[in-house]
């Protein structure tokens, strides 16, 4: 309930408004309410700020159009429960009880015309609310949209909160789809749905564990799914079931002649009294369906955009892919094409660089641990400055370098690093790997032990 919406009241010094009036206040359920209850009072107050009261015989009252209250008298159909009670000498608190519920998420108007005693102040407001949702939801239609992937459509938004969810649209538990035998002929395959995408409120995408046999009619039926309504009301008993054909691949040869029912001998067709030999040939070609439609999308297999993801583990694979981490979808198919390219670079700063920057979207730079740039000048460097000592011949240092990283990086970003590098780097190199927040740590020397440039360094 609202507390009192009445315009601004401004008062002079002896605490008396200076801003009179009759005004609509309290109003219960208040203006833009929505999933209120079917049976619920409509409640209001009229208050007055004029010396006068409120006249409740010039008051009417009319709901979506019919008259609740005329000129304070309540109507039929809004008699019983209704009641109109002073507040005190100016105001009053009207209730106002219907004998017929409203209907499934009806937008009811409320409109109050009053005055005060004398007529002196006038009052025509109407404001609205929208009654809950009653009607139970219902399966619209089912459409194959793809050999594994069943789109349902309802008539209402559908509760789509969890997968795990009882009476969830994305619990895949409340999806059961079936062949329906035609002319004796049924699908060589059941299917059970894996998964659910929502599409929209209305509108999901149920993926199935295989693919449905071609050209056969199925029947998805749904469970108890509740709609995404305050009440949850569950699927209509009567409307949970959708038939549908399954997919056909697209560009399939109209003149395609490759049944094995129809290359039996006709006495083998004919001694089939059972139509078992039938069932058992629908299910071999049913096989041969598969087979044939991989061999059409022969050339979508070396479209890096088309390709199943299948295919395009088997592509690297083909290629020698040395990089063994987890990686996206859609980084695969970028690495396809970028590998071979990627191979020319092995051995050197730029085959890193650009790995890293493919896979983690990281800028690094590449120094040698020990470059020839610190080597001294005689008569122009000076020890610490502009040089420092590096390993001798045979030091493992000798071959190091560094991966710097311009930003900081997580302990999975450097393990992707090393990993890149691993597969990267010449045999004999090793690597290191800093970023900014690497600080240094200096190494004293210990007497007897110590090798100048190998386990200290000059600071």
């Amino acid at each position: 309930m609202t507390l009192v919406n009445l315009p601004a009241l401004w008062f002079d010094n002896f605490g008396e408004s200076t801003t009179v009036g009759i005004f609509l206040a309290n109003t219960y359920p208040e203006d833009a309410d929505t999933e209120v209850p079917k049976g619920l009072d409509v409640t209001l107050e009229i208050l007055s700020t004029a010396a006068a009261a409120v006249d409740l015989t010039a008051t009417t009252i009319t709901i979506n159009g019919v008259t609740a209250m005329l000129n304070g008298v309540f109507q039929a159909g809004f008699v019983s429960g209704s009641s109109s009670t002073p507040i005190n000498v100016h105001d009053y608190r009207i209730v106002i009880a219907h004998d017929a519920d409203w209907t499934s998420e009806q937008t009811i108007t409320v409109v109050v015309v009053s005055e005060t005693v004398g007529a002196a102040h006038t009052l025509n407001e109407s404001y609205s609310f929208t009654v809950e949702d009653l009607v139970d939801p219902q399966l619209v239609s089912a459409f194959a949209t793809y050999a594994t992937t069943i789109r349902a459509t309802f008539d209402e938004g559908m509760l789509a909160s969890s997968a795990d969810g009882a009476t969830d649209a994305l619990n895949p538990a409340n999806y059961a789809i079936t062949y329906v035998p035609a002319n004796d002929r049924q699908a060589a395959v059941s299917v059970a749905v894996t998964g659910v995408t929502q599409i929209s409120s209305t509108v999901f995408d149920l993926m199935t564990d295989i693919e449905l046999t071609f050209w056969r009619a199925y029947l998805l039926t749904c469970g108890a799914i509740a709609d995404d309504s305050s009440n949850a009301n569950l699927l209509d008993a009567d409307y949970r079931t959708a038939g549908f054909d399954s997919w056909t691949p697209p560009g399939w040869p109209p003149t395609r002649r490759f049944r094995l029912w129809d290359m039996l001998t006709q006495s083998n067709r004919d001694d089939d009294h059972t139509g078992d030999l039938e069932r058992l040939v629908d299910c071999w070609q049913d096989i041969i369906w598969m087979l044939l439609w991989d061999a059409d999308r022969i050339e979508e297999l070396w479209d890096v955009d088309k390709s199943p993801e299948v295919a395009l583990d088997a592509r690297l694979q083909g290629l020698g892919n040395p990089h063994r981490f987890d990686m996206t979808e859609l980084q695969k198919r970028k690495l396809l094409d970028f590998l071979v390219s990627s191979y020319r670079q092995h051995g050197t700063e730029l085959a890193i660089i650009n790995l890293v920057r493919f896979f983690l979207g990281i800028t690094v730079t590449i120094y040698a641990y020990n470059s020839s740039d610190y080597r001294w000048v005689l008569g122009q460097d000076i020890l610490g400055q502009g040089t420092r000592l590096g390993p001798g011949d045979g030091d493992p240092r000798l071959y190091t370098f560094v991966i710097q990283s311009l930003t900081d990086l997580s302990a999975e970003q450097r393990r992707w690093i090393g990993l890149i590098a691993d597969t990267t780097k010449a045999a004999h190199e090793h690597d290191t790997i800093k970023d900014p927040g690497d600080s240094p740590t200096w190494d004293h020397w210990q007497l007897g032990y110590s090798k100048l440039g190998s386990e200290t360094i000059l600071h």
